[in-house]
């Protein structure tokens, strides 16, 4: 073989580890929970779309912006995202009424079985008005999904056990997801974590403007409500 073609294999050698090693990096730290810093920003697309106010049942907060999260508890994106991310938006984004913040389930149930169930956990916190507080449990640990430790989060949070687990049970708890699982495949979500921007109408639904696909940061996301902000001085 000649000069310049063990030289080519050679860098195609030292090219393949460094793409390697960045991904399994960007892997470790996501799943681990540590910082992860990237100058690749995740792709924002301009788009016109609206989503009924059924689907705006978890909302944090109260602005004429929204920042919608589509999500899997069982995704490790999305858990480094809630863990890591979340404090600080909510710190920076939501308890200053620059934007509100709300959910919307999409389990991936082939890749994450248990995340179907951890999402009724949550909608079954909701209906006692501690649907935040089951989100912050049920990311914190994403190996603890499973019945007993759903029942255990109910008891710290002192839900109604009985209320709880009728809940669990019920066919409505579960259409609830499913629907918001296909209201987030019309929008075009086909991985999680997406996020969708947009401003609440009156009646409580939302004119979506933006669409995030992956894991937005805290720049990301303080960039696109401050292009939608002019709009928040607009009366509901």
């Amino acid at each position: 073989m000649s000069r310049l073609g063990h030289a080519k294999n050679l860098l195609d050698l030292i090219s393949t580890v460094a793409v390697t090693g960045a991904a399994a990096m960007l892997i470790w730290r996501l799943v681990i929970g540590g910082p992860v810093k990237s100058t690749e920003a995740p792709a924002v697309t301009a788009v016109k779309d609206s989503i009924n106010a059924t689907f705006m049942t978890n909302v944090l907060g109260r602005s004429r912006v929204v920042i919608i999260e589509v999500s899997d508890f069982e995704c490790p994106f999305c858990g480094a995202h809630a863990r890591n991310m979340f404090p600080a938006i909510k710190r920076t984004l939501i308890d200053s009424g620059e934007a509100e913040y709300a959910t919307l389930h999409f389990p991936l149930e082939r890749l994450h079985p248990r995340a179907l169930k951890a999402a009724e956990a949550a909608e079954c916190a909701a209906a006692q008005g501690k649907y935040w507080e089951m989100h912050e449990r049920l990311f914190a640990d994403p190996k603890a999904l499973e019945p007993e430790e759903f029942r255990s989060h109910a008891k710290t949070l002192n839900l109604d056990a009985d209320r709880f687990r009728r809940c669990i049970e019920s066919d409505e708890t579960l259409g609830r997801i499913r629907a918001q699982r296909t209201e987030g495949m019309r929008l075009g979500v086909t991985g999680t974590p997406s996020f969708f921007l947009g401003t609440v109408r009156a009646d409580g639904g939302v004119d979506v403007l933006r669409r995030i696909a992956g894991a937005a940061s805290l720049d990301v996301l303080r960039a696109q409500v401050a292009a939608l902000s002019p709009l928040r001085a607009e009366s509901r």
